[in-house]
């Protein structure tokens, strides 16, 4: 399936001559590797020669979620593979997160030029940049994604859960 036109120039390669953000991030539980998070991972890699990926902990993620979510190692394999598949090569980091805390340590410590985020994590980023700020710490550019819609509907694991549960149940969820 062809990317959405609003991600192609993203997406179409992840080789370019000079990246705009040096260091990006992104994150998330990844429980399902679906179309939207390619999408980030695919941004990411365009703009940047490096990508922080944190991933959520199997303990974090359960705190998180309302369904559980497939192992940490399950999840860091797929998104692997999938940025091998992409031609990531060695420009990318998995990072496991255990905590909104840790979050905020990994921002103060680590150099980010951008963070590839969903807008409703908009505010949390801003909170974190004024931490940076605060302690003396350049800020990142924030890079909003929306979320990906196919035929209307958000693609999240979220969603993905539901209409798994709809079909082995054969009740109506969306």
């Amino acid at each position: 399936m062809k990317d959405p036109p609003h991600i192609s120039a993203f997406s179409d390669s992840t080789t370019r001559n000079a990246a705009a953000f040096p260091v990006s991030t992104v994150g998330g539980t990844f429980h399902a590797l679906h179309r939207g998070h390619k999408e980030y991972l695919k941004i990411a890699l365009a703009i940047s020669d490096f990508v922080h990926v944190s991933v959520t902990s199997d303990r974090y993620a359960a705190n998180l979620k309302s369904y559980e979510v497939q192992p940490f190692d399950v999840r860091c394999k797929e998104i692997g593979s999938f940025l091998a598949s992409v031609g990531a090569g060695e420009r990318f980091v998995l990072h496991r997160l255990e905590s909104e805390d840790e979050l905020r340590e990994f921002v103060l410590k680590t150099r980010l030029d951008v963070a590839v985020i969903e807008a409703r994590y908009l505010k949390l980023f801003q909170e974190l940049n004024s931490f940076r700020r605060a302690s003396g710490v350049k800020e990142y550019c924030i890079l909003l994604k929306p979320r990906s819609r196919v035929a209307g509907v958000e693609v999240s694991s979220t969603t993905l859960q539901a209409l798994w549960a709809e079909a082995r149940s054969g009740t109506e969820v969306l």
